[in-house]
């Protein structure tokens, strides 16, 4: 289904299977927003191009039925979605990509990537796109719930080519009792991730060059940095790290967790 005009609803969008796209310029207000994947194929919503826009009044959440099928959020070349609440993958696969210089997510609250039991979610920040939990102060919950996995990546998912990373503007990454990951999958040769991270995950170091300069205190996961990757770390890091042909870098850092060093890719 194609949206050729602004189009305002007062109670929720929802998508079960299928394509939903506008662009253009083109807006799409709702009260809140669904796309649940509730069958065996695909559910996609698909908003690109400058001044396009999706506002949701409450929340937008992904994948929350248990189908077979993915409910998949893009947002491409300078559009934009707002929503008070995100759940990505609350019962079923869901991603959220957000692409291309001017390309934004703003979540004005909570915001969680693997949301809850059996969901599976993935939060993709490439080409310069961001992200904006809480105006920039917020938490993004990995893994929320027991029985999840909720990963967040830079530039490309992993066993893709990587590509220029994204941004996300939030206080914390908080790993939860679920599966949590955050890959660094980019070709930028000094890219900084400010965040605080907090919770026992996984940080994937893959391609690129990548700068921790938040408070890792409070992390109680691992690293794993690959032979085209590399990692700066200057913050106190607490969690174990596993060096695989990769560079690691320690600027007056205190490493309190184990340093392994592993041969392979």
């Amino acid at each position: 289904m194609f949206l050729r005009g602004d189009t305002t609803v007062s109670g929720a969008i929802g998508v079960d299977e299928g394509i939903v796209s506008f662009g253009g310029g083109k807006t799409l207000t709702s009260g809140r927003g669904s796309i649940t994947a509730a069958g065996t194929r695909d559910a996609d919503v698909e908003i690109s191009g400058a001044g396009t826009r999706w506002t949701v009044g409450s929340d937008l959440t992904l994948g929350e039925t248990g189908g077979s099928g993915s409910g998949n959020l893009w947002i491409w070349n300078q559009a934009e979605v707002s929503t008070g609440t995100l759940d990505v993958g609350s019962g079923s696969r869901a991603k959220v990509d957000v692409s291309g210089a001017g390309s934004r997510l703003s979540v004005a609250t909570g915001a969680a990537v693997g949301s809850g039991p059996g969901g599976e979610g993935a939060l993709v920040l490439s080409d310069d796109g961001v992200a904006e939990i809480g105006g920039g102060t917020g938490t993004l919950e990995l893994g929320k719930s027991t029985g999840s996995s909720g990963t967040l990546v830079f530039g490309a998912q992993e066993g893709a080519a990587p590509v220029a990373a994204g941004t996300l503007l939030a206080g914390t990454v908080a790993f939860g009792p679920g599966d949590g990951g955050i890959v660094f999958n980019h070709t930028d040769a000094a890219y900084d991730f400010a965040a605080d991270v907090t919770g026992d995950g996984s940080l994937a170091f893959r391609n690129g060059e990548t700068q921790l300069t938040g408070d890792y205190s409070g992390f109680t996961g691992s690293a794993e940095i690959y032979r085209t990757g590399a990692a700066r770390l200057q913050s106190n890091f607490t969690g174990d790290i596993g060096l695989h042909s990769g560079v690691v870098y320690t600027l007056d850092t205190t490493l309190a967790g184990h340093l392994t060093v592993n041969d392979g890719a």
